[in-house]
């Protein structure tokens, strides 16, 4: 079955034309194309297992900077929500909006 996000993938991370491999050369490069190269269709993206770590590190300083405010403040303050997921339904921020946060740029 051909897909044409294989095609894109290999010829933008390797800058070899698909069509003029072997299958077996073929089959190794899909095979060690990076984390985000392969695209799900039913995802918004590919993240690396850095960006999930990452993700989560960012969400657990939320937490508890929410947890010391609130704890010292007689107005509780919101829950932060968690930074979003690829695959996942939209409940938190996304890490561009995260990036325009810390950057103070609110343009996009």
């Amino acid at each position: 079955m051909y897909d044409p996000k294989v095609e894109a993938a290999v010829l933008a991370r390797y800058g070899v034309d698909p069509h003029r491999c072997t299958l077996r050369r073929l089959r190794v490069l899909v095979q060690h194309l990076p984390p985000g190269y392969w695209m799900d269709p039913d995802s918004e993206g590919v993240w690396s297992s850095e960006a999930h770590l990452l993700a989560g590190v960012i969400d657990a300083v939320n937490q508890t900077t929410w947890v010391l405010a609130a704890t010292n403040s007689k107005n509780r303050p919101p829950r932060p929500k968690p930074v979003e997921r690829p695959g996942r339904r939209r409940t938190g921020m996304s890490l561009t909006q995260l990036g325009h946060m810390v950057t103070g740029n609110n343009d996009g």
